[in-house]
């Protein structure tokens, strides 16, 4: 329940269908189809172990056209908290050095493809080296692109800069404490409105130190489409991440927001937590292309 939720642990249900129906069976299937070769393919081989360290999953990767033959061994790290990041960075991956926690490790020399994946979702991408084995996995040796390398270091000095803070306007409740949740959970400071009137009232308060506004689409009053417009015309704010978030199949509505100033329109059915990934990656997103333009 609500009353009970706790960082980590946010409101809410899990619903099970069982035994599932041939046509969902057949829908999953579809739905998460592989990629094509031309991009990084990433299969999970293992469940994910409960242990105090970035986690792996191997699985086989074809690079490119041009190397799908020779497809080698992929390993993927991920770091699911900011601290467990910034840990790893001052032990190992400022120095070129990960360690790759696997029960099937490669040879030493063999090549691995290397994804580093960030708290905020992003990917690295990177070729790396197993430089030594043990019982417990593998320790790679890697050098980052200049580019993937400025992404590494900008999230570290994202970590020790202060907490990133979200409004959140949504006028269900519920809805509006999961993504609360699981934005807290992802390392954010949220604030919280129950309409487009309260919304605007928080973000006079609270603009110079927010970093991402969610809101829902579809409130009574004022809606996401006429807030969204308020804030970027009225208001002329226009380095706030926007993100609206709709539980609607309207296939115009998504275009609408975005006219009015959203940088990305999600589906409530993502589930709170992958709407707060995503929402997380566009801030990242929107920050990174301002640095650039700047």
């Amino acid at each position: 329940s609500p009353a009970a939720a706790t960082s980590g642990a946010p409101a809410g249900y899990t619903l099970a269908v069982e035994p599932a129906p041939p046509a969902l069976a057949a829908a999953l299937t579809a739905h998460v189809a592989p990629p094509a070769p031309s991009q990084w393919e990433i299969s999970r081989s293992a469940p994910r172990l409960e242990v105090h360290a970035p986690v792996k999953v191997l699985g086989r990767i074809a690079l490119r056209p041009a190397e799908a033959a020779s497809a080698i061994a992929c390993a993927t790290l991920a770091y699911e908290t900011g601290a467990e990041l910034e840990q790893d960075f001052v032990e190992n991956l400022s120095q070129g050095g990960a360690f790759v926690r696997t029960a099937s490790p490669a040879a030493v020399g063999a090549p691995v493809a290397l994804a580093i994946r960030l708290p905020d979702g992003g990917d690295l991408h990177t070729r790396a080296t197993v430089a030594y084995v043990s019982d417990e996995g593998m320790g790679v040796r890697f050098q980052l692109e200049p580019a993937e390398e400025a992404r590494l270091y900008a999230a570290i000095v994202q970590l020790t800069a202060r907490p990133r803070r979200a409004l959140v306007v949504d006028d269900d409740e519920l809805h509006r404490r999961m993504l609360g949740d699981a934005l807290t959970a992802r390392g954010y400071e949220v604030v919280t409105a129950a309409d487009g009137a309260e919304g605007l009232r928080a973000l006079a308060d609270e603009l110079l130190t927010l970093d991402l506004l969610l809101t829902d689409a579809c409130m009574p009053g004022m809606d996401g489409e006429a807030f969204v417009r308020t804030i970027r015309e009225a208001g002329g704010e226009t380095e706030l991440a926007v993100v609206a978030v709709t539980g609607r199949s309207d296939p115009e509505l998504a275009p609408r927001l975005r006219a009015a100033g959203a940088d990305e329109v999600l589906e409530k059915a993502l589930g709170a937590e992958r709407v707060a990934e995503a929402a997380d990656a566009v801030l990242e997103r929107k920050r990174l292309t301002t640095r650039t333009s700047g």
